[in-house]
């Protein structure tokens, strides 16, 4: 981190941290961006589950809708469920690639402490060996 006192500072050439920070605030605003829309595809479930749910209610204590709904109507409902599993599936798979992306540098730690783990083992067999020959 650089201190704040050096952006202000105009003997020093500060054009490497200006373009970190410039970088840095590109990917917050990345991350907005994606968190917004995955707001908004939550925010649509959740009128789809809502309306749904009506229809669940509506057809278990209730005149169904949809047996004074003519086929045309049947149809369009089929195709408002093949848009929303469509929908659903884009869904899952931006959430699933932003915490891939998020988790990228945890997982590539956990590989380089298992090489270590993995390191230290092997150490520890050949000490041992080397105590039994000793002995």
């Amino acid at each position: 981190m650089m201190p704040i006192k050096g952006l202000f500072n105009r003997n020093e050439n500060n054009e490497d941290e200006i373009q970190i920070l410039k970088k840095r605030v590109q990917a917050l605003e990345q991350r907005v961006n994606k968190i917004n829309t995955l707001d908004v595809h939550m925010k649509r479930l959740l009128k789809l589950e809502s309306k749904w749910q009506k229809e669940s209610f509506s057809s278990k204590y209730g005149k169904s809708e949809h047996q004074e709904l003519p086929q045309r109507d049947k149809k369009e409902e089929s195709n408002q469920r093949e848009a929303f599993t469509a929908m659903e599936k884009r869904f899952y798979l931006q959430i699933y690639t932003y915490i891939s992306q998020s988790l990228a540098p945890i997982q590539e730690k956990i590989n380089r402490m298992e090489d270590q783990i993995t390191g230290l083992e092997s150490d520890f067999a050949m000490m041992k060996e080397s105590i039994e020959e000793y002995r």
